[in-house]
């Protein structure tokens, strides 16, 4: 199979992780039967992860791997992937998960709640910084929030036909 980088971002990062091994390996590990025992940093990108099989909870997955086993691969630097000029559209004080909902919706990666430390975001510039044990990222990058406050237009402007086969629009919306 052809998975690009955008295509494992639109993965979890074990799914995506997963189906690397299973290209390079010709396994067929699932996330439905396999867990992140313990990642470590070989420096840089370098990463090693130990991956334990356990029982599939549906009795209908048959078991097809048993015990533990170690992969090393490149985790990719967030500087490089979301180092563009991007200006993030949230109110401050906002906090990293609000962040990482607006880039997910934008560009549609998909992060997990331990890919990144987890912080109320104050001020922009806003440096998110990936977490020593993410099983996508490392490094860091600075990211600028826009902050305007994005007016509410009241429907009623918009709407001006308020009666529809006998609905009415209520007063002050």
């Amino acid at each position: 199979m052809n998975f690009t980088p955008e295509r494992l971002l639109r993965m979890t990062p074990l799914a995506a992780l997963l189906v690397i091994i299973n290209e390079a390996c010709g396994t067929m590990l699932n996330p439905n039967q396999i867990r992140v025992k313990q990642v470590t940093s070989l420096g840089g990108r370098a990463t090693k992860v130990r991956l334990e099989a356990f029982k599939p909870r549906n009795k209908f997955d048959k078991q097809i791997y048993k015990g533990e086993a170690d992969f090393t691969y490149n985790r990719l630097d967030v500087g490089q992937v979301l180092g563009f000029e991007y200006a993030i559209r949230t109110p401050v004080p906002s906090t990293t998960q609000d962040i990482l909902a607006v880039i997910s919706e934008t560009v549609g990666i998909v992060f997990d709640e331990n890919d990144f430390e987890l912080e109320v975001v104050a001020n922009t510039p806003y440096t998110l910084k990936a977490k020593p044990e993410s099983l996508r990222w490392v490094g860091q990058v600075e990211l600028n929030l826009n902050t305007e406050v994005i007016p509410l237009i009241p429907l009623r402007d918009i709407l001006t036909n308020t009666v529809l086969d006998g609905l009415h629009a209520p007063s002050g919306v």
